[in-house]
């Protein structure tokens, strides 16, 4: 780019605010109610594990996740689990493309 005789090098980052943004436990999870999220786990093996869930309502310390599966995601509905918070360490929501 010649701007008043000089070159300039820049590199230009596009991002969206918010797309995939940290949620902010137990608030983010009402708000994004209804909204994919990969949510960090406690895997029934005691150890943690990332996984896409479709966020539903949550009642006082447990809340209602339906898996998701992009494969499967047209052809079947997976049945819903109820999880403690507890048993959630972090998450992101996920943005479904």
């Amino acid at each position: 780019m010649d701007l008043w005789g000089e070159d300039f090098n820049f590199t230009l980052q596009v991002s969206s605010c918010g797309a995939e943004r940290e949620l902010r436990l137990p608030e983010d999870l009402d708000r994004f109610q209804g909204l994919l999220a990969k949510l960090e786990v406690r895997g029934e093996s005691g150890n943690w594990e990332k996984l896409v869930y479709r966020l539903g309502p949550r009642q006082d310390e447990m809340i209602e996740l339906t898996p998701f599966d992009r494969k499967s995601a047209k052809k079947k509905t997976a049945k819903p689990i109820q999880l403690s918070l507890g048993e959630i360490r972090k998450g992101n929501l996920f943005l479904e493309y």
